[in-house]
């Protein structure tokens, strides 16, 4: 059956138990380009194999239900939406069907509000190539995955329960998944996610999963210097992820955004609110970055909450490695985690119970403070709505080079001016967000339009000689060395090697400069870098081959 071009296609019927549409076995209803279709108050009945397809159409259906629970044709699919108009459900019931919601191509904001979807064959709700969706005191009670989604951007579930299915959620390729005030709960996998961005926000949890709580998988660009996964709990409220009973969270190449004193510090709201971490069975945390990543050199998660006895993580519970991930090889570097200020305040339900003073202001230096006054601005807007703007907020930020050099496990950053600034490893931490999170605004106008500005303008590098400031990268390295100077001058470059032998001795005399050390041997030289009028600058690299 195929409406097109009417008018309007509405039904009311006499309750949710009384029927109002019947569809035959292996029957698709299609209604496409009609601008007011409402269907209210009725049940809607599906033969085997049958489904619904609404293409281009505004609709609206409140208090309706589709499939009956007793007795039904489990094959069949609800809803089928393909570039939806506006789209609102509204006290509706799904009842085992093959799939509940299925939402394809860009188009307006689907709203599904007060939905009750129950043991689904496949999933409660399939989205692919989505630009909005919402769902909201939604239920999602069994089914392979409760809410899958693909390619797309915005999704927000909010206080919706998903439960009882082998994937509470799964995203794969999700510009921003955003769960606020969410229960997944009772799953095998609470949330799995592979090259997403997922929010755990205003006492979410992720609870009594038989597997994993948080599963996420990203990569990074060495190009643009991104990952393209990244947990994030707590930027605004909290978020839990607890009772789990194998690993609570569990990640391959994916940043984790954690840490509840320094998001006190971007909201500037004086109040932290631990994020719960408490009896994950195995372990809590079980992260590795390969080989080809800047790791992060410490994972910050100050200010949480562990548990009761004993109060602080334990080190059997977590394990962060660098440079070495699955079968890619490499040796082991394990990254410290920083919890430190944990908090001992015992939620009985949800972290939001529970707060604390504020975690004051960042790092006295100015290179700190201009990182954090950029992030904490970029942020205020973004944490209020996820879109292309709120997105190239970060662009300035993220717009910065970040220079790691591993023997002696210190950050450079590069700015947009060339110049070469010390880095905390807070700082570090703010950039490698703020590119997470630039790297995945959809509109490639937007970026494109946007002017990066300096976020070091006006500050002096910190001094690494007396007038001029130096990098050396990467480190280790094989066959050729880079070195950036402040400015251009007659610069004198000695390497020696661990006997004390001097090996090469070279002239710079540009801002950039390339370094040929093919014909040195493996191992770990000392190098000393002058200039007129300058300190000589001393250090090590480690040659590889």
């Amino acid at each position: 059956m195929f409406f097109q071009y009417p008018s309007s296609v509405n039904f009311t019927g006499k309750g949710k138990t009384r029927k109002m549409v019947e569809l035959t076995n292996n029957t698709t209803l299609s209604i496409s380009n009609v601008d007011d279709v409402d269907w209210n108050s009725g049940l809607v009945q599906y033969g085997s194999n049958s489904k619904i397809v609404l293409d281009n159409v505004n609709f609206t259906s409140i208090n309706a239900t589709y499939n009956p629970s007793s007795n039904p044709q489990t094959t069949s699919t609800g809803f089928e939406l393909i570039n939806p108009q506006a789209t609102f459900f509204n006290a509706c019931d799904f009842n085992k069907l093959n799939k509940g919601v299925v939402v394809n191509g860009n188009g307006a904001l689907v709203h599904i509000q007060g939905g009750k979807f129950t043991d689904m064959t496949t999933y409660g709700v399939e989205l692919d190539d989505v630009s909005n969706f919402k769902m909201t005191n939604g239920f999602v009670n069994g089914a392979n995955t409760c809410l899958y989604a693909s390619n797309s951007n915005v999704i927000e579930i909010n206080s919706t329960e998903l439960k009882n299915a082998s994937y509470g959620a799964h995203f794969e390729y999700v510009t921003g998944a955003y769960f606020s005030g969410a229960n997944i709960q009772s799953n095998n996998v609470g949330i799995r996610a592979t090259g997403s961005l997922v929010f755990l926000r205003n006492g979410a949890r992720v609870h009594q999963s038989t597997s994993m709580g948080v599963e996420i998988y990203g990569s990074y660009d060495a190009g643009l210097g991104n990952y393209n996964a990244m947990l994030t709990m707590g930027d605004i409220g909290c978020g839990s992820v607890y009772n789990n009973s194998n690993y609570g969270i569990y990640g391959v190449d994916a940043l984790l955004n954690i840490d509840a004193v320094q998001h006190s510090i971007d909201r500037g709201d004086n109040i932290i609110r631990p994020n719960r971490f408490d009896n994950n069975a195995y372990k809590t945390f079980e992260i590795c970055y390969g080989s080809s990543a800047y790791a992060p050199s410490q994972i910050n998660a100050k200010g949480n909450f562990w548990g009761v006895s004993p109060p602080d993580i334990q080190a059997s519970q977590y394990s962060f490695t660098a440079n070495a991930c699955l079968s890619q090889g490499g040796t082991p570097v394990n990254i410290p985690l920083i919890h430190t200020n944990y908090s001992t305040c015992v939620p009985t339900n949800s972290c939001m119970e529970c707060s604390s003073g504020g975690g004051g202001g960042s790092s006295s230096s100015s290179s700190m403070m201009a990182v954090q006054t950029s992030f904490s601005e970029a942020n205020e807007v973004f944490v209020e709505e996820d879109n292309t703007a709120t997105r190239n907020g970060f662009t300035n930020l993220s717009a910065v080079e970040l220079i790691k050099d591993t023997v002696t496990d210190t950050w450079k950053g590069k700015s947009v001016s060339d110049i070469l600034f010390n880095l905390e490893k807070e700082s570090v931490h703010l950039i490698q967000v703020s590119k997470a999170i630039k790297a995945k605004a959809n509109n490639s106008t937007g970026r494109m339009m946007y002017i990066v500005e300096d976020v070091f303008k006006g500050i002096q590098p910190e001094g690494l000689g007396v007038t001029s400031t130096v990098s050396l990268y990467p480190n280790p390295t094989n066959n050729k060395l880079f070195i950036d100077v402040e400015r251009i001058d007659n610069y004198r470059l000695i390497l020696f090697n661990i006997s004390g032998q001097k090996v090469l001795e070279q002239t710079l005399t540009d801002k950039h400069n390339l370094v040929n050390i093919n014909k040195l041997p493996v191992g770990t030289y000392f190098y000393e870098l002058s200039a007129p009028n300058s300190n000589t600058v001393k250090g090590k690299i480690a040659i590889t081959k």
